[in-house]
């Protein structure tokens, strides 16, 4: 589990999401830099090595952390 993203943007985004309990894994596959996820309901979005934009990638893992904080097994966002 690491947030050591390239981009401060999304190493900053993928911080606060594991302080809010998501889980995050490397993989580095491809472009893939790795996933984030929801230990919840399982629900979970890829993180990519060289984004277009990095601050609307952070801004769509703030949003993924945000819908998924509390929710409950088998819930979807």
């Amino acid at each position: 589990m690491g947030t050591d993203h390239d981009k401060p943007d999304v190493r900053s985004a993928l911080r606060r999401a594991v302080k809010a309990g998501m889980v995050v894994t490397e993989i580095h596959k491809g472009h893939r830099w790795g996933t984030l996820s929801c230990p919840e309901c399982e629900a979970s979005m890829a993180v990519y090595c060289t984004p277009k934009s990095p601050s609307v990638i952070a801004n769509r893992i703030r949003e993924f952390t945000r819908r998924h904080i509390g929710c409950e097994e088998g819930e979807t966002a």
